[in-house]
């Protein structure tokens, strides 16, 4: 084992430069069991773009709420990677993210706010699903997969307005 590997498994800040050290340093945290143990927070981030590209303001009050409650939680006593942290911080999040709903639904009054979230999604959308179709550029891009691109940008958009409706974000009273 190396000294950063040491560092970590004792808690000591992080003095690597490389990313080869900073895997050690990792591995060190995770074997003391000092790790963030935030799972919940990792399917959280993991599933920003997709809150995000929705809803703006939703996803930044829900991704900042996981973050604040994995990393606050800690410093009010509650255990890493406890079972109280992880309820806590679903229900925080869960919370968060019908909270930023509301705020949402309110922002959308303005014709300006909703104009920005169209030109989000004009530009998250076609992005996600080309990201999806041509898997990290390991596989060639054929002519299917922008059929099938040119089919799914607008059904996606198409969902993503009756999810505005559904949630009362359309701007309309």
């Amino acid at each position: 084992m190396n000294d950063h590997y040491q560092e970590g498994a004792r808690g000591a800040q992080f003095t690597g430069s490389t990313v080869l050290d900073s895997l050690a340093y990792s591995a060190g945290k995770r074997a003391a069991g000092e790790g963030r143990g935030g799972g919940l927070v990792v399917a959280t981030v993991l599933l920003s773009p997709v809150i995000c590209t929705a809803y703006p303001i939703a996803g930044l009050v829900t991704i900042g709420t996981a973050m604040l409650v994995s990393r606050g939680a800690p410093l009010v006593g509650i255990k890493e990677a406890s079972g109280v942290l992880i309820l806590l911080t679903l229900v925080a999040v869960v919370a968060a993210f019908f909270a930023g709903l509301a705020l949402e639904r309110r922002a959308s009054m303005s014709k300006a706010y909703r104009t920005v979230r169209w030109i989000l999604r004009l530009l998250l959308v076609p992005g996600v699903v080309v990201s999806l179709l041509v898997s990290g550029g390991s596989e060639e891009v054929s002519i299917g997969r922008f059929v099938v691109l040119i089919i799914l940008v607008p059904v996606c958009y198409w969902l993503l307005k009756g999810l505005d409706r559904f949630v009362g974000a359309t701007g309309k009273d």
